[in-house]
């Protein structure tokens, strides 16, 4: 008899618990952006200041869905930047994933994804960043592993805005 009543008084906890995750749940994208952006000032590393060089952030449709997806960048020039992808669903923030990067290397397309344009003086790279349900996929477009004399580049269209990851002025429903 005991057994039956802790496992009602368990059961009864567990759907209270449900219910109030539930009342945390975000209206839109939008609220729940800005939340997860406060969360990511709040906790970087105490040895940077925050900062658009350290911490900055954009919005794209990346699968075409009507979602714009956050992708924000963290890091230093000096040490590397990371990518961290994520997306909304049923009023929760989804993380997509991660990848190096640069952040002044993200371009649109026309097309489902956004790419990643890398170059210097001996080479040349584009890949196309696709989102596959809830995780990104990196596809190599074409690699150049070396540029003429003449510095031909094959510069993608659209270069994505990187916003200061304090400024949120940025995030509408437009």
């Amino acid at each position: 008899m005991k057994a039956k009543k802790l496992f009602a008084t368990i059961a009864a906890i567990t759907v209270i618990m449900t219910s109030v995750s539930n009342v945390f749940a975000f209206d839109n994208y939008i609220s729940a952006y800005r939340n997860e952006l406060t969360y990511i000032a709040n906790n970087i590393s105490p040895f940077n200041a925050v900062s658009e060089d350290n911490f900055s952030y954009t919005l794209n449709d990346i699968d075409k869905d009507g979602i714009k997806e956050l992708i924000v960048c963290t890091g230093s020039y000096r040490w590397g930047y990371i990518f961290n992808f994520y997306t909304y669903s049923s009023g929760k923030i989804i993380s997509l994933g991660s990848m190096p990067g640069q952040k002044w290397k993200l371009f649109g397309c026309d097309g489902n994804g956004i790419f990643y344009y890398d170059a210097d003086e001996h080479y040349e790279s584009l890949y196309k960043i696709i989102k596959n349900e809830n995780i990104i996929s990196i596809l190599p477009v074409y690699e150049y592993n070396y540029i003429s004399p003449e510095g031909e580049y094959h510069w993608p269209k659209y270069q994505l805005t990187m916003i200061d990851g304090t400024d949120f002025t940025y995030l509408t429903l437009k």
